[in-house]
């Protein structure tokens, strides 16, 4: 608006031939003086208006006026003024020149009275059907016109231009800019004027002793801490040592020296300031005095400018004095930087000389490589190196530079910081305290004990001080500074990861030493002992020794350095220590060689001479001679043998010279020794060849005629054994099996010689005999031996059995030998049927046998002494003597075989007895070994019962075996015996009994009333289970120091103790019972649960979140409740989907006294109130925002039902309506599952994704009920489509128990919403089955009956009753049948749900 010439919208300038230009420069003018003063039309005037005229009031209603009437509107010409940028006068929205913005546009004028302008001299245009016309309002002045088209072309161009963002916020970013640029300007000039009033190098006093600070700075960061020769590699602990002397005598003297030369030139300028301080306060006091405005010598105006001066001094004296503390921070903050600079330079010499080390050196560090149990190692490794420069070099550093006195902590400067920054005075007298020059400054050795930066920073600087003492100023030191810096950090992860890259790349090479860990690795598993007691041969010496000797080779051709980065590895340590490896086990086995080739060299030579020994006899006889021939033939099958044995020693003294090993002149001997008696031994063995050649012939004939010899006696002695006694059938058949045996010794000489002839035939190399003579001889002496021999023994053992006492007699050895005996007699009379021997042995065998029945009763080893005396009385003997008993052959004298039939009578009773006793024996014994197993139980220091099984397995079989024998008439001899084992079976298998149900119900009982929650609630039960537990305890503490069985069978006492604590059990049982039955009856939701269940959560009486694992269990949908503070306040619920919904009242569980059903039952009544409370608030809320924002704020089930009752109220109206407006609402109910779909394909949380999947099935059913009814022309709410839908409503509650509550309808049913918390799970998809079965089944719930779906398996009955218990908000148990159930089960269910308002569902 300031502008002469600003532009037009179309860019032309004001100049143009238009008049918009004149018309915005008078704008300003017209717009604030006119616009607001336009007089509204009076009555009168508005009475001569012409139609519609009074509702024209801008230059867009002419122009729409014009647009509609044409040229022949009725009003020709009306007069405006530019309109101003005022709200007033803000134009329609919708016109040419409609701008809503409020931002000045040219083209907007305002209509007024034609009174107005008229001879006014003021600014106005006038608007025609033709254009619009401006008049100036100078006197003189003309005027422009403009075509009506054009005007409003213009118009519209300009709002379009407008609307760009440029020209939008032209006028705003101009202002903007200039604003900005002048403030920034401001800004800088008081930033700059605080800067040089504060800072000390503007300060002539303070410049000299910065400069000289800035000196010493550029000698501190000279200081060189680390040194290191590029040209030398380092071992690691003369490189960390040399540092260490570096830091202690060079570096840190040096720093403190500059330090110490800081704080001096500091004091020195304090004190300086100090004193031309007071020299100025004085001098300004003395002007308070007349003598400083009257003066002799001095005009006033100089006084005048004197007082100016002297004023002006104190004021500049003042301000340095502030200055002071920022001075010495000043000074302190260079200090730190350039020791912080100092450090980083030495980094950055030790990185360089790390990452680019000088091409004549061999590397920064030296390594050395050796080879661990399972890797190639390096000493020192990487891990070592790295802590050695990181703790020793590095850290040292970092700990030096904390421990260099700080400028700022020196005690001259205490002042400055603590109180008044003004007062000089105590500086003054705190300088002469300063630290002196000489002040012993921290060990080496005490910055290496130095574990915290607290403890070294700034910690040297006043050790004036005490430690108490806090300090005034307060700031990072160099080593805080140090190990926070970026480049330092840097540089020191650079270091390690250029020695780590070194290391990796320098284990990369030495896996070229790999294959020489083998030689490493048999030097770790030489024995020499070992080695030396192994048997070996020649060969393995030689493989041995080969192994070796490459192995030296290969050491010879190692490559034993290298350098890889800035390491230099070194194998030379471990090529020495492996060839002395080598050289040694080397030198091992050569001695080990030698040795063996000595002793292999005497044991060979003797075993030479032995052969040559036996070669030189020349026998005549045959025997002699054939042992010559023999031992010839032995030695020269061995001769290829005999030769390996000498090649073998020769081999090892070859193998000797061949390792250069100087054989000893004696072992040099014993080689020749060998050597000749080798010589001797073949020239034994070629003159023996000529002897066997030469008696070869005569001993062939002496051969023969000994073979002839043996044929003949051979011959004799078959023809003796076929005459005599042999063949005659009464000889005494002892005395001929002894005449056979010796028969038998001179056949086995005669076959022993036979054998003999046999092997000087096959020496000769003559066919071997036959010697059938021999075995003619032999067969016919086995066949005589045979016959009589058998016939021997049966006389000896049936003389035995007759003679000896029946008492030891054995009735298998009596029938078993008989049968035998007569068996052999009838295989030989088989074979040889003219045998007379035989057939006489087998007629004595049969005349025996009559004997064998009254043996096999006499025999009898059940017979017992009082069987004797019954058989004594039988034969009308003497009373029984046990001492000499009878034999058969006394029985037979008695005439047994007469009353042979009362003995077999007498015998069968007593096998009868025998038996019995044997069988109870049996039964004893079987329990020997019987133990009861003790096994302890968990934590509670008692045992239990164990692996009773295979006893009682045993016992029941005992106790119907010792039932039948107690029974039988055979057992009076030992019927007290049975009776007293029944007895015991029995006691023990009442006691197992009793034990067993004791264990049982004392296992079930253990952990209930080891909580002193439950014991406290039930005390009588308590003090009995209390008896019980000692009485169990003591039982099982004596079964596990005795847990024979048959043993604790007899004692009655622990029988009678076990009845006693079953019927305490059963006692306590029913106490417990009856106590679970009241807590059910107080918290109603128990009853669906089991007694152990139940115990469980009562037992949590202290810590009440020890409840929440049960808590799914009588809670439909709360997974766990959120506890806060001591008196653990459950202020929400936490479904299992991780959803919180907050108690309308919190609940305080230290209330309840520890009564878990007390404030269990206050939760439930708790999530029943909010959950209708926020099932109000989530009805209240839904109008206020888009349904699919709103479906992200509030719980699941809150969301479903206010849905389904906003969704009924809405279906119901839009069936009142009319059918096109269901129709409608059919499509409303479309667009809004697809809002959610949307919703569900975009960001959401795991929570949010449960409740819109959910919302989506119960949307889509919505939207196919509203679809059917739409497409069946419902018209009433009472139609029968409409009514069979579950329906929601939110109205007065008819039980009056809240204001608002939710009802749930279908057809003529209805059902009050449970608000029983479900959490966030999901729904269910509906079909028309579903609606069927929630009809029946709504309907026999309003009727107060129940429901029974039947269906195959596996169609949805149990879920489909589940999901209509989740519409109604109603707690669903289902329940698992089988035929175990009983009347008891199902009444304390129907207990539950009378008194719960749950629901059961019996799958």
């Amino acid at each position: 608006p300031g502008r002469e010439e600003p532009l037009t919208p179309s860019g032309r300038s004001s100049g143009g031939d238009k008049f918009k230009g004149r018309a915005s420069g008078g704008q300003s003018t017209i717009g604030r003086s006119s616009s607001s003063s336009i007089p509204e039309p009076s009555a009168a005037q508005i009475a001569h208006m012409l139609p519609g005229e009074q509702f024209i009031k801008t230059s867009d209603d002419i122009v729409e006026y014009y647009v509609r009437n044409g040229l022949g509107a009725p009003i020709k010409v009306f007069y405006c003024i530019a309109a101003g940028v005022s709200s007033s006068s803000m134009p329609r929205a919708g016109g040419a020149g409609g701008d809503t913005s409020g931002a000045y546009t040219p083209y907007l004028l305002h209509v007024v009275p034609k009174e107005f302008v008229e001879h006014t001299h003021v600014e106005h245009y006038t608007v025609t059907s033709s254009g619009v016309t401006f008049v100036s309002g100078q006197s003189g002045g003309g005027g422009e016109f403009v075509a009506l088209g054009d005007w409003m072309r213009d118009a519209s161009v300009f709002t379009l231009m407008r609307r760009t963002r440029f020209f939008k916020d032209y006028l705003i970013a101009k202002t903007f800019t200039f604003w900005r640029s002048n403030v920034r300007y401001k800004m800088y000039a008081l930033v700059r004027a605080k800067i040089e009033k504060k800072l000390p190098f503007a300060r002539k006093k303070f410049s000299p002793a910065l400069s000289e600070i800035g000196a010493l700075c550029d000698e501190i960061r000279e200081t060189q801490c680390i040194v290191m020769n590029p040209l030398v590699t380092h071992t690691l602990s003369d490189f960390t040592k040399n540092q260490e002397t570096q830091l202690r005598d060079v570096a840190l003297p040096s720093m403190e020296t500059a330090l110490e030369k800081a704080r001096r030139v500091l004091e020195r300028v304090c004190r300086d300031v100090a004193l031309e301080s007071e020299t100025v306060a004085a001098q300004l006091a003395a002007t308070t005095g007349i003598d400083s405005f009257v003066s002799k010598t001095k005009s006033m105006v100089a006084l005048k400018k004197e007082r100016w001066d002297k004023k002006a001094s104190h004021t500049r004296v003042t301000e340095e004095r502030k200055l002071l503390p920022n001075l010495v921070r000043l000074a302190d903050y260079m200090l730190t930087a350039s020791l912080t600079r100092m450090a980083n330079a030495n980094a950055r010499r030790l990185l360089d000389a790390v990452e680019k080390p000088d091409p004549k050196s061999k590397g920064a560090f030296a390594t050395v490589v050796g080879f661990g149990t399972e890797t190639t190692q390096f000493e020192p490794d990487e891990q070592t190196v790295l802590t050695a420069i990181n703790g020793q070099v590095l850290d040292a550093l970092a700990l030096a530079l904390g421990s260099v006195p700080r400028v700022a902590n020196a005690r001259a400067f205490a002042p400055l910081f603590e109180g008044n920054a003004g007062d000089t005075t105590n500086v003054k007298r705190n300088l002469s305290l300063a630290t002196p020059l000489g002040t012993p400054r921290a060990s080496a050795q005490s910055i290496a004990n130095t574990d915290s930066v607290e403890g070294l920073e700034g910690g040297g600087g006043d050790p004036a001080r005490g430690a108490g003492t806090k300090r005034a100023f307060e700031g990072l030191g160099p080593m805080a500074v140090l190990l926070a810096d970026e480049g330092w950090l840097a540089m020191r992860s650079s270091l390690a990861t250029k020695i780590t890259a070194s290391f990796g790349d320098s284990a990369a090479f030495v896996k070229t030493y790999d294959e020489l860990r083998a030689i490493y690795e048999f030097g770790l598993g030489w024995d020499q002992d070992l080695y030396e007691k192994t048997p070996k041969t020649v060969n393995t010496f030689r493989a041995d020794m080969l192994v070796q000797k490459g192995w030296q080779l290969s050491l010879d051709k190692m490559k034993t350095s290298t350098t890889v980065g800035c390491v230099f590895v070194d194998g030379k340590p471990l090529r020495s220590g492996l060839l002395n490896t080598v050289h040694g086990m080397l030198e091992s086995m050569k001695a080990l060689l030698l040795v063996k080739a000595r002793e292999e060299a005497i044991k060979s030579g003797g075993n030479f001479g032995k052969r040559v020994k036996t070669l030189t006899g020349r026998p005549d006889e045959l025997d002699g001679f054939m042992g010559f021939v023999e031992t010839h033939q032995k030695h020269l099958n061995a001769k290829a043998l005999y030769t390996t044995e000498h090649a073998t020693v020769e081999d090892m003294f070859a193998m000797l010279v061949e390792y250069e090993m100087k054989i000893p002149a004696a072992d040099q001997v014993r080689l020749d020794d060998l050597n000749d008696a080798r010589g001797l031994f073949l020239e034994s063995m070629a003159l023996g060849v000529d002897f066997v050649d030469a008696k070869k012939p005569e001993m062939m004939k002496a051969l023969k005629v000994g073979i002839s010899d043996v044929e003949e006696v051979l011959f004799r002695e078959q023809t003796a054994l076929n005459t005599g006694q042999y063949m005659d059938r009464e000889s005494d058949p002892a005395e001929v099996v002894v005449a056979l045996a010796v028969v038998r010794g001179n056949l086995d000489q005669h076959a022993a010689k036979c054998e003999l002839f046999k092997k000087y035939q096959r020496l000769f190399g003559t066919a071997v005999g036959a010697f059938s003579s021999l075995d003619l001889a032999v067969k016919e002496y086995q066949s005589k031996f045979d016959s009589w021999n058998a016939l021997h023994r049966f006389r000896v053992d049936s003389t035995s059995w007759m003679s000896n006492p029946c008492e030891s007699l054995e009735l298998d050895a009596i029938t078993n030998g008989v049968d035998d005996a007569y068996t052999a007699a009838y295989k030989m009379l088989k074979l040889r049927r003219d045998d007379q021997v035989v057939m006489r042995a087998r007629e004595e065998i049969e005349a025996f046998r009559k004997y064998v029945p009254l043996l096999n009763e006499v025999a009898n080893p059940a017979l017992q002494p009082r069987h004797w005396e019954r058989i004594f009385s039988v034969f009308d003997k003497a009373v029984y003597d046990h001492t000499n008993p009878p034999t058969a052959h006394d029985l037979l004298e008695w005439g047994a075989l007469t009353q042979l039939e009362q003995l077999e009578t007498i015998g069968a009773q007593a096998s009868k007895e025998f038996s019995l006793a044997q069988t109870l024996k049996k039964m004893t014994k079987e329990w020997q070994g019987q133990n009861f197993k003790c096994l302890p139980y968990k934590d509670t220091g008692t045992y239990v019962l164990g692996g009773s099984d295979d006893a009682q397995a045993l016992l029941d079989d005992q106790i119907v075996k010792a039932q039948g024998m107690c029974a039988s008439p055979f057992v009076k001899p030992f019927e007290a015996e049975a009776k007293a084992w029944s007895a015991v079976l029995n006691t023990l298998q009442d006691m197992l009994d009793n034990w067993l149900k004791c264990q049982q119900t004392w296992l079930y009982l253990e952990p209930i009333f080891s909580s002193e929650d439950i014991v406290k609630q039930m005390p009588e039960e308590g003090e009995k289970f209390r008896q019980v537990d000692n009485e169990w305890r003591d039982i099982m503490n004596a079964t596990k120091e005795a847990p024979d069985v048959i043993t604790i069978g007899k004692d009655k006492e622990r029988l009678d103790r076990l009845e006693e604590c079953n019927i305490l059990l059963d006692q306590i049982q029913k106490g417990l019972s009856a106590y679970l039955e009241k807590k059910r009856l107080f918290f109603p939701r128990f009853f669906f649960l089991s007694n152990d269940e139940m115990l469980e959560i009562l037992s949590e009486t202290k810590d009440p979140t020890r409840v929440q694992p049960h808590l799914k269990k009588c809670f439909e949908g709360i997974a766990k409740l959120k506890f806060e503070g001591d008196d653990f306040v459950i202020a929400a619920m936490i479904s299992e989907e991780s959803e919180e919904v907050p108690l309308m009242k919190p609940v305080v569980v230290a209330d309840a006294n520890g009564a878990v059903e007390k404030w269990l039952l206050q939760t439930e009544a708790a999530m029943f109130d909010s959950i209708h409370n926020v099932t109000g608030e989530g009805l209240a809320a839904y109008v206020t925002k888009p349904r699919d924002q709103w479906v992200l704020d509030w719980p699941g089930m809150v969301v479903l039902v206010v849905t389904a009752v906003n969704w009924t109220a809405d279906v119901t109206k839009a069936i009142g309506e009319g059918k096109t407006s269901v129709k409608t609402y059919e499509e409303k109910c479309t667009a809004d599952l697809l809002k959610i779909v949307d919703r569900v394909r975009g960001e959401l949380t795991s929570l949010q994704r449960k409740t819109l999947g959910a919302l989506v099935v119960m949307d889509v059913h919505a939207r196919d009920v509203v679809s059917v009814l739409a497409r069946n022309g419902v018209s009433s709410a009472t139609d029968f489509d409409w009514q069979a839908q579950l329906r929601s409503y939110w109205e007065d509650d008819p039980r009056e128990e809240r204001e608002l509550t939710a009802i749930m309808r279908i057809m003529n049913a209805e059902v009050e919403y449970g608000y029983e918390y479900l959490g966030n799970s999901s729904r269910l998809v509906i079909t028309p089955l579903t609606d069927r079965c929630y009809r029946t089944l709504m309907g026999a719930i309003h009727l107060t009956m129940g429901g029974a779906p039947e269906g195959p398996a596996g169609t949805g009955k149990t879920e489909t009753t589940k999901d209509l218990a989740k519409a109604l908000a109603r707690q669903c148990v289902v329940f698992n049948c089988s035929d175990s159930m009983d009347y008891i089960q199902m009444g304390k269910f129907f207990k539950g749900l009378a008194s719960s308002g749950a629901w059961a569902c019996f799958d």
